[in-house]
């Protein structure tokens, strides 16, 4: 019988297997990161300042790597956006290992968005430490 689907425990994630093993073959011999680490979603309990909502967000999986994981609140605009966000700094932290230190600046050049990161405990696992994203700069295009 084939299997319906792959359970990734680490990052809490239950995938479709065609899902799982698609995402395998595009990634090559790299690791499938977006299979790897999970992005969990929920609405804050800040408002922008429009009074629009704002997204919460965290990644799951990052321990498996001995690393911490990467949590965002407050976040303004498309939350699919966000999770390009906590993907590609896990990524980097994945491939590069613990570099990102506290106070370090996360954001690629052209990035719309740069973040300032703290290490911080965690809103979510009681003596966990997590990197903490905070925005400081949007680029105007």
């Amino acid at each position: 019988m084939p299997a319906i689907g792959v359970l990734w425990e680490p990052a809490d994630a239950l995938w479709p297997a065609d899902e799982f093993r698609a995402e395998v073959d595009r990634a090559g011999d790299e690791l499938p990161i977006r299979m790897l680490v999970s992005v969990k979603l929920s609405r804050d309990e800040c408002a922008g300042p429009d009074g629009a909502p704002t997204f919460y967000g965290h990644t799951w999986g990052l321990t498996a790597f001995d690393l911490m994981e990467i949590e965002l609140a407050c976040f303004e605009g498309d939350p699919l956006e966000m999770v390009g966000v906590l993907l590609d700094m896990a990524s980097y932290l994945i491939k590069r290992g613990p570099i990102i230190q506290h106070g370090d600046t996360f954001g690629q050049d052209g990035d719309h968005k740069k973040f300032k990161v703290r290490h911080e405990p965690s809103c979510l696992v009681p003596g966990r430490l997590v990197h903490r994203l905070y925005l400081v700069s949007t680029r105007v295009s």
